[in-house]
């Protein structure tokens, strides 16, 4: 199997959007902090979401749903359109998603035995 990779979408810490990711990363930028609470953190800011997704749907999406959907959007951006749907591919890195969406499965689940469809966007 082979595969090109035609666009990189980031939303990072360091920076949002290819360039500045990599210019951070060239610079040196630490992504950490400590906050308020004493806990280090690494937070993305601003990323467009409102720019770039219809108010209806940006109310009912998590924010790393948000994050997905800008980060490919920009990558997508970047390559060669038209694409044809069959040989469009994403890969997408986090960690377990957010924390909102485990406690709400878990929830469903442990309370009724069934998991809510209009929650799980993705059954």
């Amino acid at each position: 199997m082979r595969f090109a990779v035609t666009g990189l979408g980031v939303l990072s810490p360091i920076g949002n959007g290819e360039e500045a990711f990599f210019a951070g990363l060239d610079a040196g930028n630490l992504a950490a902090m400590t906050d308020a609470d004493g806990l280090t953190v690494a937070r993305v800011g601003d990323f467009g979401a409102k720019q770039q997704i219809a108010p209806g749907q940006l109310r009912r999406l998590p924010r790393l749903s948000q994050m997905a959907i800008v980060a490919g959007k920009e990558a997508l951006a970047q390559g060669a359109p038209p694409y044809d749907a069959t040989r469009v591919g994403v890969v997408l890195g986090t960690g377990l998603g957010t924390l909102e969406e485990t406690i709400g499965f878990m929830r469903g689940y442990l309370e009724g035995g069934y998991v809510d469809s209009f929650f799980r966007r993705d059954l």
